[in-house]
């Protein structure tokens, strides 16, 4: 959702914090900025992004494309003046705001940070994971990679799975998308420890396809520990086009977004899941209760202009679909 924020609306905001009002908009938007960056300096309470855990089977299944990463919550403008506004986007539950300036990337880099308060949660996930353990002194790498309950293993770059998923990414990296360049550095098979048996009722659901699904690097040790989450019941609704529940993509550079990988900060990680996708409830426009599915239905699918060719689709022995092809307008 995006609205201009009126001159006033953004005075009022310097007004609540008990900060001067006068000034032109550049000098408000600065004012206002210091003053949210001293806000998220502050501790956080332990109630912050409850999210309640299910496994990656359970919420795939329910809605496809998006986590509790928060990334889409409101947006307005500030100004109006587009080239000079900035955005401020709502965060979690206590209302706070962050700026999003319209800056060149050696500048934003600051306030990336900023822009993950949602996150916190999940940076919380990763410290508790940090006890005082004598390991932790002797072999650190390998403590924390143990407290993950997660295995992880690397693929031959000469294998026939590490070929597949090198040109799903290349065939479903959009045009609309070129402005940058993807190169695979490792690519990992993933065990979360009692997955298999929580997704073996799912295993012979019809509709199981290979989809990508992309997160900001600080959500990937609580993602990997505890899997895909849905949002809280109290996190605001605003933003998830089909609803809360976690979202996947069949095109990578879609996903690849939600990295927000840029030329300062370049890594990007991505899981490609299988997705027990069943009957889905086809949608063209955004739907806020979607996730709300009639008798029947276990998916939500957000139908695109374009999409990998059916046609030149893999289907794994498995039965697995992967949606490999080229994109094509429907």
């Amino acid at each position: 959702m995006e609205n201009k924020l009126k001159v006033a609306e953004l005075r009022a905001e310097l007004a609540k914090r008990g900060l001067d009002t006068a000034g032109t908009i550049p000098l408000l938007v600065r004012r206002l900025e210091e003053a949210v960056l001293k806000e998220n300096q502050k501790p956080v309470g332990d109630n912050v992004n409850g999210a309640d855990d299910a496994s990656d089977a359970d919420t795939g299944r329910k809605r496809s494309n998006e986590s509790d990463d928060g990334d889409l919550n409101e947006v307005k403008t500030v100004g109006d003046d587009d080239s000079k506004g900035g955005r401020v986007v709502s965060v979690i539950k206590k209302n706070s705001v962050v700026l999003d300036q319209w800056l060149p990337d050696d500048i934003k880099a600051e306030y990336h940070v900023l822009k993950q308060v949602e996150a916190l949660g999940q940076i919380k996930v990763a410290t508790k994971l940090l006890k005082d353990d004598p390991l932790m002194k002797e072999d650190p790498l390998y403590f924390n990679y143990q407290q993950l309950h997660c295995e992880l293993r690397p693929l031959e770059d000469d294998s026939e799975e590490f070929a597949m998923i090198a040109k799903y990414t290349k065939n479903t990296h959009a045009k609309t998308h070129s402005d940058y360049r993807v190169d695979i550095v490792q690519i990992f098979t993933v065990a979360r420890e009692g997955k298999v048996e929580r997704f073996k009722k799912f295993s012979t659901t019809e509709n199981r396809m290979l989809l990508w699904h992309g997160s900001r690097l600080t959500n990937w040790t609580g993602i990997l520990s505890q899997g895909l989450r849905i949002p809280p019941p109290e996190a605001p609704v605003t933003g998830y086009m089909f609803g809360k529940g976690v979202y996947f993509a069949d095109m990578f550079s879609k996903s690849a977004n939600y990295c927000y990988a840029n030329h300062l900060s370049t890594a990007g990680v991505l899981l490609l899941c299988e997705v027990a996708l069943g009957d889905m409830v086809e949608l063209r426009r955004a739907k806020s209760d979607a996730d709300k599915l009639p008798d029947g239905k276990l998916s939500t699918k957000g139908v695109g202009a374009t999409e990998p060719s059916p046609s030149e689709a893999k289907t794994l022995d498995d039965g697995v679909i992967v949606p490999l092809g080229k994109p094509k307008k429907r």
